[in-house]
């Protein structure tokens, strides 16, 4: 059976089971990895199989995680997971205010992965930080936007999301991760200027 392509989380239980950091992290190796072990998802993360175990264990009660049977190994067999699909995302809810809640820790969670992607690849020296081809950047612009601009700004994210989206390992390609945070600024405590 194949992996669908979506999955959108709404209860505001499975919501905080994403809200640790490693949690996303573990979920986001087995969405790009498809069947896996935890061993292929400790050597994507550089985090420790032991340590995974725990996270895998909440993913695999939220239903985001799945067994996927097992493999052999040398002498034995290593239990195998697959994501619930190859995206997940949430449902925002504005007037929830736990669904709110969730979905701002979500988003904290998903800054703190990323930076911790970005300072592990600043430390190669074969990261290419300029150019077309280039594979590391960080970067933030503030800009007062009308309603024709946010929308061509929403064309972009969502063509990034597809070239994502379909995505495959292959021979000479290398894995980046991309991330995206868009909001109105909020000044003096207000709503939107």
């Amino acid at each position: 059976m194949t992996t669908p392509e979506y999955h959108v989380i709404t209860d505001a239980k499975t919501m905080a089971v994403l809200i640790a950091p490693a949690r996303l992290e573990i979920l986001d190796a087995a969405c790009v990895l498809g069947v896996c072990s935890a061993g292929d998802i400790a050597e994507m993360t550089g985090r420790s199989r032991t340590s995974l175990y725990p996270h895998i264990e909440q993913l695999l009660a939220a239903g985001l995680l799945l067994d996927a049977g097992t493999r052999p190994a040398g002498n034995r067999y290593e239990q195998l997971y697959k994501p619930v699909a190859r995206q997940i995302n949430m449902r925002h809810d504005s007037s929830d205010p736990e669904n709110v809640a969730n979905h701002a820790a979500y988003g904290k969670s998903i800054c703190r992965q990323l930076a911790r992607v970005f300072e592990r690849a600043t430390r190669h020296p074969d990261i290419r930080p300029r150019g077309p081809h280039r594979d590391t950047h960080c970067g933030a612009q503030t800009a007062w936007v009308d309603d024709a601009t946010l929308a061509e700004i929403n064309q972009h994210i969502n063509r990034i999301w597809e070239l994502c989206r379909h995505s495959e390992p292959a021979a000479g390609k290398r894995l980046v991760q991309i991330g995206v945070v868009v909001g109105p600024v909020r000044r003096n405590g207000n709503g939107p200027d």
